[in-house]
């Protein structure tokens, strides 16, 4: 369980290291996690114990919920350059009908973390490492997103086949781009929900602890009150994680 764990959030980390800051990998981000929770509990704990259990776990659940959001921000902007990457793409297939030197030519366009994966394995598949099956799908299993591990299983399929490699990129752009006019409005709406999680998990927390450090109140506080109002953050931070995938477009 713990391995499984581990390993999702290290498929992750490159988002965060090629988007933000090439040292924020999970490592650092996991340590920092751990520092955090610690602290809080510690805080917490001056009250009781039920408090300072109660603020480390909200405060793990909250920067993992931050670290899912980055991520998912991280892919959506990917995500919007898919179809520049499609042209460029198609643009190089048209002149060299030929997909491995097209690929390499696309990537002097295209952003990290996909072109540093892109050129990773075809390094590997020119050095004999990779058979050209595995070179797609090791391709799409790396980066991640659906979009383009979409467009690397196609475009193995199509290779194969001999089928219109041209045709079917310019339809696969025309798909994308209706994609894209319909997801404008979600993105905006599911952006603007995760950033009110976010600002009212904050408010709820501090108004909270306020509350707490009073006497008089925390005195008509029950454990049941304080439980229930821990769940409800917790409750709406991990429903921010699920929407975060729908930013993603997973």
């Amino acid at each position: 369980m713990l391995k499984k764990f581990w390993m999702y959030y290290k498929r992750r980390d490159k988002f965060l290291r090629y988007t933000i800051n090439n040292f924020l990998f999970f490592e650092v981000y996991f340590a920092v996690q751990i520092a955090v929770t610690i602290v809080f509990f510690a805080f917490g704990i001056r009250y009781s114990v039920l408090q300072g259990i109660g603020l480390a776990v909200i405060s793990f659940v909250f920067l993992s919920f931050l670290y899912d959001y980055l991520v998912a921000r991280a892919k959506d902007k990917l995500n919007q350059g898919f179809i520049s990457f499609l042209s460029t793409f198609a643009g190089f297939y048209a002149i060299n009908k030929n997909v491995m030197k097209s690929l390499k030519e696309t990537c002097d366009f295209i952003d990290e973390p996909v072109k540093g994966i892109v050129l990773k394995n075809l390094l590997l598949y020119e050095k004999g490492q990779l058979a050209y099956e595995e070179l797609f799908i090791r391709i799409a299993d790396e980066i991640d997103i659906k979009s383009y591990r979409n467009f690397f299983m196609l475009l193995l399929t199509a290779d194969t086949t001999g089928a219109d490699i041209t045709g079917i990129t310019r339809r696969l752009i025309d798909t994308e781009q209706e994609k894209n006019r319909a997801m404008v409005q979600l993105r905006s709406s599911i952006s603007y929900g995760l950033i009110m999680i976010f600002i009212m998990s904050i408010i709820t927390l501090y108004m909270f602890n306020n509350a707490l450090s009073t006497q008089q109140i925390t005195e008509g506080i029950t454990p049941a009150t304080f439980v229930f109002v821990m769940s409800a953050v917790i409750f709406a931070l991990l429903l921010g994680k699920v929407m975060s995938k729908w930013l993603e477009g997973e």
